[in-house]
């Protein structure tokens, strides 16, 4: 068999096992997907427990949508979560699918948006794109500790089976008690 045979028995396989969006990217579902993290800043006060803020922004090729609307990792239909894990905490935060909407119109899988409609949760908003992750937190609920150093700290972002994972640490800055701060994490090797 020639090169240019194998190569396009081989891309035939490829196109079976996923599906092209209406912008003729290639889109996997499901799975584990190592992601670089642009920033991760854990805040919080020595006086007031109620005033904690976390702001996750991750931007990388492999951060996506799943198979998008009406499938089984449309966060409107069956909602998400992000789970942060490090030495100091471990906490996750489902994201029911009564705060979802798509971005754009429906079909077009541009991209999902998560408000929060209660005072009772703690992450306020979310934007999921291709390429790009931002989760916006604010509330005395947000249960990260940050009295000592949590390096490093997982972040994953859960749409039905597939995730994005972020690794942060390395080179943050900590301040005991008050700030956490982490920017321009390599991908890690594998989703913890």
């Amino acid at each position: 068999m020639s090169w240019s045979r194998r190569a396009l028995v081989c891309l035939g396989a490829l196109l079976s096992a996923s599906w092209w969006d209406g912008q003729h990217r290639l889109l996997a579902a499901g799975g584990d997907y190592p992601a670089f993290g642009t920033r991760l800043v854990l805040k919080a006060s020595l006086t007031d427990s109620t005033r904690k803020s976390m702001t996750i922004v991750g931007r990388d090729p492999t951060i996506g949508v799943g198979d998008g609307n009406g499938s089984d990792d449309d966060p409107t239909m069956h909602g998400a979560s992000v789970t942060l894990l490090s030495p100091a905490f471990q906490t996750n935060y489902n994201l029911p699918n009564t705060g979802w909407t798509t971005i754009g119109v429906p079909g077009g899988n541009r991209g999902y948006v998560y408000r929060s409609h209660t005072g009772g949760d703690p992450i306020r908003k979310v934007v999921v794109k291709d390429g790009k992750l931002r989760v916006v937190g604010r509330s005395g609920l947000l249960e990260h500790v940050i009295f000592t150093d949590p390096n490093p700290v997982d972040v994953i972002f859960s749409l039905g089976a597939r995730h994005s994972c972020l690794r942060f640490g390395g080179a943050a800055i900590f301040s005991g008690g008050v700030l956490y701060l982490a920017r321009d994490a390599p991908a890690p090797d594998a989703c913890p």
